[in-house]
């Protein structure tokens, strides 16, 4: 029973620690076409990413923020747009894995076989 228990724990904490809310998609749209407040992934050209919330765009940049960060993307570096998109699978499997694995762990300590 312990050694099934230590695995669930750490299916556990996986699922918590490895678990994203979003998916990104790739669209072929142009920079022109994004809409100022949603997220999206940009791949640039030197290799860098970026997930940025779009404040502005104008003929030639993007504007937004990383990390509460200021940034402006030329159009000229994107290489790849994706655009994010809360996943309501991602966030439904989330809870359910919160939800049973605290009811893992409180049947272990209530029957005291943890670990």
């Amino acid at each position: 029973m312990n050694k099934i228990l230590k695995a669930m724990v750490t299916l556990f904490v996986c699922c918590i620690l490895f678990q994203s809310c979003y998916s990104y998609k790739a669209f072929k749209k142009t920079s022109k076409d994004l809409s100022v407040g949603k997220l999206y992934k940009f791949d640039l050209t030197n290799g860098k990413e970026f997930n940025i919330i779009v404040d502005s765009l104008d003929q030639n940049s993007i504007y937004g923020k990383v990390n509460k960060v200021s940034v402006k993307i030329p159009h000229s570096e994107i290489k790849i747009i994706e655009s994010g998109e809360k996943s309501k699978g991602k966030t439904v499997s989330a809870i359910v894995a919160i939800v049973v694995g605290t009811a893992v762990l409180i049947a272990a300590l209530l029957t005291n076989n943890w670990i």
